[in-house]
């Protein structure tokens, strides 16, 4: 029999099962899980007027429990004719769930492995091993995604936490060069990018180099060092290094440049494909703007910021103007430019491998460490160690064959310098 939506409390026809005649039957109104009846309720007298506004129900939660012991079976019986989504429905003779609910609460997660394609390609033992641990850390699998040939793909999982699970897959995949990420699966794509140069965007230190240049790497090598280990200040520290190149042609700039600066593997693919998603993308720098301008050019940068050099008569004075651009400066550069696109911080993605980068990576919603110190991969929540800049696409849950230029190349990290 057709049965009509008459509102909580209402008093209509229930069909007999014996099929004898109708009879006037109690419709509640349930609100809430809470509402329902207890396990061992009659069959007869479980009939509810859901309002589908008020519960959802989690089709797919019983999934995780594996047997047929958590059923909950809703027959329609109909649906009103002036559009309120209510339904009158009929629930089986008994609702019976194990104490054990933790999927009631569990999150969608998105576990993500990149590594190096042609050192150390990603393969099914790896998906083996990464399943078998976050199922033992209390996880449900619930599909698995490649987003990049051989170098990355993403484990999707329903956990009531992620630090379990994060912390079963490090240890089943230690030493096998698989870089691992957990973060919960919707909303991973940013919309600024705010990137470190020196040895994250770029492959050199650039003090380092134009100091090799100048006869003086070391004697400023050790000090680049410490200061990017967090030992010393590094204000004071590149204030230190600056003064020894006094004197020195500021030529030596252009040439540096030209000959010494490489983009990393990735980087022109990353900033080029966050751009073409519609992303900001900014360098920010310790070093200079001689080296970020052609660099940001090179690698498809919308901006750049970093320290200016004093020169006087075409040489260097050893000293740069004031303020200094440090660690500070990178954060507040970041919030700035969160605020120019209208956007909070936790939309944008940070990268560095420097003491001085830390502030900037705790404030960004996924910051990065490259290739980074010890203390700074230690404090930061994302950590790249083993493939190129393009894990930070991967991160974001692009495909490769999202990336910028795909249908140019068949590889990006292989065929495209940046």
């Amino acid at each position: 029999m057709r049965r009509r939506d008459l509102g909580a409390g209402a008093v209509q026809p229930v069909a007999d099962r014996a099929g004898s005649s109708d009879r006037p039957e109690p419709v509640q109104a349930v609100g809430s899980a809470g509402d329902l009846p207890a396990p061992g309720a009659r069959r007869q007298d479980a009939q509810f007027l859901v309002d589908l506004h008020r519960v959802a129900v989690d089709h797919r939660a019983a999934e995780g429990f594996g047997q047929p012991e958590c059923k909950l079976r809703l027959a329609a019986r109909g649906r009103s004719r002036d559009g309120d989504h209510r339904e009158t429905v009929s629930l089986g003779p008994a609702v019976h769930c194990p104490r054990d609910r933790q999927y009631s609460a569990a999150m969608q997660y998105a576990l993500t492995l990149t590594a190096d394609p042609v050192s150390r390609p990603l393969g099914p033992e790896h998906v083996r091993e990464a399943v078998a641990a976050l199922r033992a850390a209390g996880a449900r699998h619930q599909g698995t995604t490649w987003l990049g040939r051989g170098c990355a793909l993403d484990l999707v999982l329903a956990a009531p936490a992620a630090d379990p699970v994060r912390a079963g897959v490090d240890h089943a995949l230690a030493g096998a060069g698989v870089d691992i990420a957990i973060q919960p699966a919707a909303g991973r794509r940013r919309r600024l990018l705010v990137a470190d140069m020196d040895s994250t965007v770029i492959g050199q230190e650039t003090l380092d180099e134009l100091a090799d240049m100048a006869g003086l790497r070391e004697k400023v090598a050790p000090i680049t060092d410490r200061a990017m280990r967090g030992e010393i200040d590094f204000e004071a520290a590149l204030r230190e290094r600056v003064r020894l190149l006094a004197g020195h042609p500021a030529a030596l700039l252009a040439t540096l440049v030209e000959q010494r600066i490489t983009l990393t593997p990735g980087a022109g693919v990353l900033v080029r494909t966050m751009r073409a998603h519609g992303a900001r993308t900014a360098l920010v720098s310790g070093g200079f703007t001689a080296v970020t301008g052609p660099v940001a050019h090179r690698a498809g940068f919308d901006v750049h910021h970093a320290n200016r050099l004093v020169v006087v008569n075409g040489r260097l004075t050893g000293t740069v103007e004031n303020p200094v651009l440090g660690a500070d400066a990178k954060r507040a550069i970041l919030h700035r430019l969160c605020s120019e696109c209208a956007i909070a911080p936790v939309d944008a993605l940070a990268v560095g491998d420097g003491a001085n980068d830390m502030p900037m990576l705790a404030a960004a919603g996924t910051g990065v460490a490259f290739r980074a110190r010890p203390r700074v991969a230690a404090s930061a929540r994302f950590r790249v160690d083993h493939g190129d800049l393009t894990a930070l696409l991967y991160l974001q849950g692009f495909r490769e064959d999202e990336f910028a230029g795909h249908g140019a190349v068949g590889n990006p990290r292989a065929s495209q310098p940046g």
